[in-house]
């Protein structure tokens, strides 16, 4: 059992073999022995130490919590000022993203007041590295993705994908599967530009909504734009989290295991899903 010793006068005591750790747990526990005679009275004092379990241990006070969650409410105001200014129709993305950069610098100057001008210039040094970093994924991406269109590559994939079967359930089926190679090959822009039209006329054959199919190709997109080889979106978050290959393709294989493909399914075989809203707002 982990133990962890309760506020004393003797936990942090020369003799006594039982400190804390930097994290609050015990380190080994060893018998104590005394090089010195005079030590025999710290070593006695220090036995009578009481152990609490580790299940027993106190947490923080209420008001300590309200007072970490209010210090972190400038914080989530970034992603509201971004999402909310976007949707909201107030601003562009990249007027967004602007007046996030601007209400950073005065959240760190007169909030957290931790912002000084070496930080910042840290911050933008770090911000363009990324930005160049993500630039150049995305050029590589287009310029791929470019010459498989020139190649007539997509257009000859979606005739295959209409020669091999008439069924909708397994038209779908190969639709998915087309959406995730061609996300993973091409960028999202040549997919929604060049493919996604030629497979709508297919879909519509099947009875497939127009704006069914557009949540279809959002969601096999996804899971295409974060698989290898290219993974543009797989390579772009990591880049940012400053994480390696190796820490970002387990988790990402997982979510797109376990979160991905379940809400495509979802999405491609029940239709209210991607219409209730649509419909409830009177736009189908």
């Amino acid at each position: 059992m982990d133990w962890e010793f309760s506020d004393g006068a003797s936990d942090n005591h020369p003799a006594c073999p039982n400190k804390r750790s930097s994290q609050g747990y015990l380190k080994k526990q060893r018998p104590v022995v005394p090089r010195k005679p005079c030590e025999f009275m710290d070593a006695a004092i220090c036995q009578e130490t009481v152990a609490v379990p580790l299940s027993d241990k106190v947490s923080p006070p209420y008001t300590e919590k309200w007072r970490i969650t209010l210090r972190t409410i400038p914080t989530f105001s970034l992603p509201v000022i971004i999402i909310g200014g976007i949707y909201g129709g107030f601003f562009t993305p990249i007027v967004a993203a602007a007046f996030a950069v601007l209400a950073a610098v005065l959240i760190g100057l007169f909030v957290y007041r931790d912002m000084s001008l070496a930080r910042l210039r840290d911050s933008t040094v770090a911000a363009a590295e990324t930005t160049g970093s993500i630039v150049l994924i995305l050029l590589f991406s287009f310029v791929i993705g470019r010459i498989l269109v020139a190649k007539r590559i997509p257009q000859d994939l979606t005739e295959l994908v209409a020669s091999l079967v008439s069924n909708p359930i397994g038209v779908m089926i190969l639709v998915n599967m087309f959406l995730i190679i061609a996300g993973a090959l091409i960028d999202d822009m040549s997919v929604t530009v060049v493919i996604a039209p030629l497979l709508l006329t297919l879909m519509v054959s099947v009875e497939v909504h127009p704006v069914h199919f557009a949540a279809i190709v959002a969601t096999s997109m996804v899971i295409g734009a974060n698989s290898p080889p290219m993974a543009p979106v797989l390579f772009m978050a990591y880049r940012i989290g400053r994480a390696s290959v190796n820490q970002a393709v387990g988790p990402a294989l997982r979510m797109m295991a376990f979160v991905a493909l379940p809400v495509m399914e979802l999405t491609t075989f029940i239709p209210a899903l991607s219409l209730g809203l649509p419909r409830w707002l009177g736009s189908l």
